[in-house]
């Protein structure tokens, strides 16, 4: 068993420390912590039902978030994995995975306003991110959180569409 906490920060995500597993964030094999995550996901999409207040359509578990457990305020880094989707992992600390594991430290009473946190990914990139101020979504308690970091572009595609290619608008195959 397992004790997970489940986060929304541009997404729901189930926060977890590795160690749970016997897994070590940095020590342990990739396809072993995607394995701990998906498996965690696969269980909360089946048994969890969550709503969002004022949102549509994420009402469910996106992915789980892999900690090393360093959750106290510190200058420390923290190391995170996001294995989101469909079993991909984010080569980065995730944007809204990074907002999640932020608000968690600030409901958790780990970090205050304005205390900033230093992320990890797996590739070694970090964001930093802090709780800006508390607000109210709905009903609950929620706040406000400031993510920094670099992405890079990594490609771009161009689709044409012909005007007489009935079959690029798509097909059903029965």
């Amino acid at each position: 068993q397992i004790t997970v906490d489940i986060v929304y920060g541009g997404a729901f995500y189930a926060i977890v420390s590795a160690g749970q597993y016997c897994l070590d964030i940095r020590e342990s094999k990739v396809s072993d912590l995607r394995a701990a995550a998906d498996a965690t996901t696969d269980i909360l999409r089946k048994q969890l039902e969550l709503s969002h207040p004022e949102t549509e359509g994420v009402s469910f578990v996106y992915g789980t978030i892999l900690t090393d457990g360093n959750d106290d305020y510190s200058e420390e880094i923290t190391d995170t994995m996001c294995v989101y989707a469909e079993k991909q992992v984010d080569r980065s600390p995730c944007g809204s995975g990074t907002s999640s594991r932020i608000a968690l430290q600030y409901f958790k009473n780990k970090v205050k306003v304005n205390q900033s946190r230093t992320f990890r990914g797996p590739s070694g990139d970090v964001f930093t991110a802090k709780v800006v101020k508390e607000v109210n979504c709905g009903k609950y308690r929620a706040v406000v959180t400031e993510v920094k970091g670099h992405g890079y572009f990594c490609g771009n595609s161009t689709f044409t569409l012909e005007e007489n290619d009935v079959t690029g608008r798509g097909f059903l195959l029965q």
